[in-house]
């Protein structure tokens, strides 16, 4: 009898210990797995972040295009599209180059292009020309983005102050998008857009 009790007396110690083991090793894993998942959220997170933040900076990157017009004395004439900030040596290398009889000491190569702009290369012995024009070459329209203020002055109910109010919105905001632009400029309304929307251009 004093056997069966010792023996039951010291299984009941080996289940009390196997109970407590368990126990605590389940304690231990349940915050390992809290910790593993927690871990696992924040690095989804993290991912989605960065693919967000590099989407962002790839669009930021992306950079803005804009169509000017070469003509005269290189190889391929035309109409070309570039990124803005392109230089005149960078476009005329586009292009393909000077032709032999080009003057090339009347072209600006450091010049930068902008939106609709006319490169003219001028032939040796040709007189004078502006390549880098500012005005529409076919209507010889004002381009409210280049014009001096006394260039804007030239336009119907634009006297010194209405012109100084566009030059300083375009120094301020940057060139101009559209001709609609100008009725953003104080002084400016409807009526006075009215009178030189077809002799300005952008």
């Amino acid at each position: 009898m004093d056997k069966f009790l010792k023996l039951a007396r010291e299984n009941w110690i080996i289940t009390v210990l196997m109970i407590v083991i368990v126990f605590l090793i389940f304690v231990q894993i349940e915050p390992n797995e809290n910790k593993i998942k927690d871990n696992a959220f924040l690095d989804i997170s993290t991912i989605e972040q960065e693919v967000e933040q590099d989407s962002r900076q790839a669009f930021e990157k992306t950079p803005s295009m804009i169509v000017v017009d070469i003509k005269g004395a290189v190889v391929n004439p035309g109409v070309i599209e570039v990124e803005e900030g392109t230089r005149v040596s960078e476009v005329i290398k586009m292009v393909g180059g000077f032709l032999d009889n080009a003057d090339q000491l009347k072209v600006n190569l450091a010049a930068i292009l902008e939106d609709e702009m006319v490169l003219y290369v001028p032939y040796v012995g040709e007189e004078e020309s502006e390549f880098l024009t500012d005005y529409n070459e076919k209507d010889k329209k004002i381009n409210i983005n280049k014009a001096t203020l006394e260039d804007l002055q030239q336009l119907p109910g634009i006297g010194p102050s209405k012109a100084a109010a566009i030059i300083a919105y375009r120094e301020e905001n940057g060139r101009f998008k559209t001709i609609e632009e100008l009725m953003l400029v104080s002084g400016i309304g409807q009526k006075s857009f009215e009178k030189i929307k077809n002799l300005v251009s952008h």
